[in-house]
């Protein structure tokens, strides 16, 4: 967005006479009736980032809490008698969004006082609750909260707040019935329905959670409401661990010329095509792409990205010619996703592909015991335990001490591990039919420790019939070559190729780079020369 710039001096008489329009440009204001105090301290708004206020040559500046500059309104334009003053984040100068303060008609007399005092009061009792969130005193903060709350219980702010503390406290039911209160009471802010939409997140009912996000797909189109795109973000990664592929593939339909269009929602749709893994859904998008949605893309991004699609469709129909199927064996989900992106195996919307390798860390010799005991040690329930790891709770088999990364959160472990263990069931009984298929390439990530010459034992005595072979690559700096020639087993192909730097195979911008899109590139040719060996 371009503006030709008209510097109108603003001075502190008109300032601190009027109430002012607070936002966005382009989306609903955040508040109305927004007020610059003559102690320099901004009312209206209760939000650490914009606290105080001064003038500099004529210049309006908000700093924060720690009063460092955030935002500095170096276009103010005067329209019929009323100033509108523009800006950018001053910390992120490059950052494409502008923010206005718009003069209302409405002067500050002396009704707000009142008003002015329980602005003051909300503020200083949040910042010491505040306060006691940062020094880790969690249950002092919350009863803070729940006693401001009470005493304004029609603040906005207060209410997030306190809903929040519960949160940390892990009473979520409490803090769902805060914020609903605070959505009854506040129907037009995004930002209270947004938290309450994906608060259930982490509840066992990933239903409701779909239901809010939905709820407020559709009071608060994303496309007129950014901050909604990353409830999107938390919609897909529900539907995706609930196999709901349908429902994410008409989020991509109903969204696609924003992903085109828009920069929140571009970082949607590429997200939404690296889940599905589906031919063409990243392509469709960059085909007609803005030039200013991947200006920070890596060099040559495009190309490489038409380069892999266009190798994608190539290597699909060599397998499907020669009657070759790939499988992964981890040790993580790296050959699963990354053959998923170069065609060689199906990609995530098709769950019938899926198999517990596809999902675990397994390390040491996991792999090993799982194929040896036909996963006899996963089908039991009791053999689950959750700890503590990023995005919620993960599954962990107590046994093997294999962790399962991408089914994390509360539904997973509820009514012991009822979830998880049909997942795994589904899982297993895939890997039942695929390890019998004829032509079969068995692909083995060597990422960390292992004995690799029992683990290819195992594997090469259970694996290695009908036509089949194994494809190890190794991606630790330490070679393994001459280990695996010493146990003299047939069939099996090496790649020793180690991460590039600044390579991070689960990062869709590193995978297009092109230190990524070699390495992507030399795996899936040499798999694809393997498995011509046996077709």
């Amino acid at each position: 967005m371009k503006f030709k710039t008209h510097q109108a001096s603003i001075n502190e008489d008109v300032l601190t006479m009027f109430l002012w329009e607070w936002g966005e440009i382009n989306h609903r204001p955040h508040e109305k009736k927004m007020r610059f105090g003559k102690d320099h301290k901004i009312y209206g708004l209760n939000c650490l980032n914009e606290v105080y206020w001064d003038i500099n040559d004529g210049v309006l500046v908000i700093k924060n809490i720690n009063k460092h500059l955030s935002w500095n309104f170096l276009i103010s334009i005067v329209d019929e008698g009323k100033y509108n003053l523009i800006s950018r984040p001053y910390f992120n100068p490059d950052w494409d969004t502008y923010f206005y303060l718009l003069q209302t008609h409405e002067k500050v007399g002396d009704a707000l006082d009142d008003n002015d005092a329980a602005d003051q009061a909300i503020f200083h009792r949040l910042n010491i609750a505040r306060q006691k969130t940062e020094n880790d005193d969690l249950e002092e903060a919350s009863e803070d909260l729940q006693s401001l709350w009470k005493d304004f219980p029609n603040s906005e702010e207060v209410g997030i707040e306190y809903a929040i503390s519960l949160n940390r406290l892990n009473k979520k039911k409490e803090a769902d019935i805060v914020l609903s209160i605070v959505k009854e009471s506040h129907p037009s802010s995004v930002r209270v329905v947004r938290i309450w939409a994906t608060q259930a997140a982490e509840w066992t009912d990933y239903l409701e959670t779909i239901r809010r996000i939905d709820e407020l797909r559709k009071d608060f189109p994303p496309q007129n409401y950014p901050i909604v795109w990353d409830a999107i973000g938390i919609e897909i990664d529900i539907l995706h661990d609930h196999l709901q592929i349908d429902k994410i593939q008409k989020i991509y339909d109903e969204y696609f010329y924003y992903f085109q269009n828009d920069k929140d929602a571009f970082n949607i749709g590429v997200r939404i095509s690296n889940t599905l893994m589906k031919r063409g859904y990243l392509s469709n998008i960059i085909s007609n792409l803005k030039d200013e949605l991947y200006q920070d893309l890596p060099q040559n991004s495009l190309k490489n990205l038409k380069f892999r699609e266009d190798s994608s469709i190539r290597n699909e129909d060599l397998l499907k010619e020669w009657n070759v199927s790939v499988t992964s064996i981890g040790q993580n989900c790296l050959p699963y996703l990354l053959l998923s992106r170069w065609g060689l195996m199906t990609g995530r919307e098709d769950v019938s592909a899926r198999t517990p390798f596809d999902l675990g860390g397994f390390r040491k010799d996991t792999v090993a015991e799982a194929i040896a005991n036909d996963f006899a040690t996963y089908k039991n329930p009791s053999n689950y335990i959750s700890t503590t790891f990023w995005g919620g709770p993960m599954v962990v088999n107590k046994v093997t001490d294999v962790g399962f990364v991408h089914e994390r959160g509360l539904f997973w472990i509820s009514e012991n591990f009822k979830h998880f263990h049909q997942r795994m069931s589904l899982l297993i009984e895939n890997w039942d039919h695929l390890k019998s298929k004829e032509s079969s390439i068995f692909v083995f990530c060597l990422c960390g420790e292992c004995n690799i010459q029992e683990t290819l034992t195992i594997i090469y005595k259970k694996l290695l019939k009908n036509n089949s072979r194994i494809f190890v690559l190794n991606v630790l700096k330490q070679d393994v070559s001459e280990i695996i020639k010493d146990l003299n087993l047939p069939n099996i192909d090496y790649l020793h190729l180690p991460y590039p730097d600044g390579y991070v195979w689960t990062d869709p911008t590193a995978q297009i780079s092109n230190e990524g899109t070699i390495f992507e590139y030399t795996v899936a040719e040499a798999i694809l020369q393997s498995a011509k060996k046996i077709s």
